[in-house]
């Protein structure tokens, strides 16, 4: 049974916070999905398949030192990112004061040495970084909802223009988007698979609508889904299931996996 814990209006949509047992949850409203969940005890167990599935971007960036994390929910992924990876530097985009009030108070997250919130538009910071001369990223994860859709942002092929030019050389952004539109979701992969001039992988969540994109800045390298020793390295260190993603990414890029063979 849920237990109602704070209700607030934010500007775009309401904020409902409620516990079942030990977990929290975040919804854009009473008859909206779960925008995040966290294990109160254990908050860096991620709960909700697709935040596993976007992780999929550690089987080619084992290391990364800067990620850009663009929508921040209840900060599911935040605590998973910064509790895995100790010296990495994260920065987060939300657009909503209010999500940033409820992160905060409800679901434990503040500023610290790695973690910094940013209360603007995403596409404003994208373009504000163009002039600033900032260090590129490694990884940019783009997690951008309202209550039932895709945000404008993503169908629009300047944002998308921008967030590449700022990926480092071999980094990637990993994109969670929704299929259950057809014509909304097959124009926004129309416009990702043109900025990054096709290359770009999906990865299905699994029993689930939606659907991971992995865009590269440069050719997706085929040895991060082969090497089996690897895969269960990271499947140890992260407790995540990467032997299954592997599988996944070359069943659902034909091209792609047979250059792995």
């Amino acid at each position: 049974m849920k237990h109602l814990v704070h209700n607030s209006l934010d500007p775009r949509h309401p904020l409902i916070v409620s516990d079942r047992g030990q977990y929290r949850c975040l919804q854009f409203g009473p008859n909206s999905c779960e925008q995040s969940r966290i294990d109160l005890k254990n908050p860096h167990h991620l709960q909700i398949a697709y935040t596993r599935t976007m992780m999929c971007g550690l089987l080619f960036q084992q290391q990364p030192k800067r990620i850009l994390l663009m929508g921040l929910g209840g900060g599911s992924m935040v605590h998973f990112l910064l509790h895995h990876l100790k010296e990495v530097q994260l920065d987060v985009i939300e657009q909503s004061e209010g999500v940033i009030r409820v992160a905060q108070d409800f679901f434990n997250v503040s500023n610290n040495e790695q973690l910094r919130l940013i209360n603007t538009r995403a596409e404003d910071f994208l373009t504000e970084r163009q002039s600033a001369a900032e260090p590129q990223y490694d990884l940019i994860f783009v997690d951008l909802f309202g209550p039932n859709c895709m945000a404008p942002a993503l169908f629009n092929e300047d944002f998308h223009n921008l967030l590449l030019t700022c990926l480092g050389s071999n980094g990637l952004a990993i994109y969670n988007l929704w299929s259950g539109n057809k014509d909304a979701f097959d124009a926004v992969c129309s416009t990702i698979d043109l900025t990054f001039n096709s290359r770009v992988l999906r990865l299905p969540v699994f029993e689930d609508p939606n659907i991971c994109l992995l865009a590269f800045a440069d050719k997706p390298p085929q040895k991060a889904v082969k090497e089996p020793n690897r895969i269960n390295r990271l499947t140890k260190r992260f407790n995540l299931n990467f032997k299954q993603m592997s599988r996944q990414l070359i069943e659902n890029n034909n091209d792609w996996a047979k250059q792995t063979q």
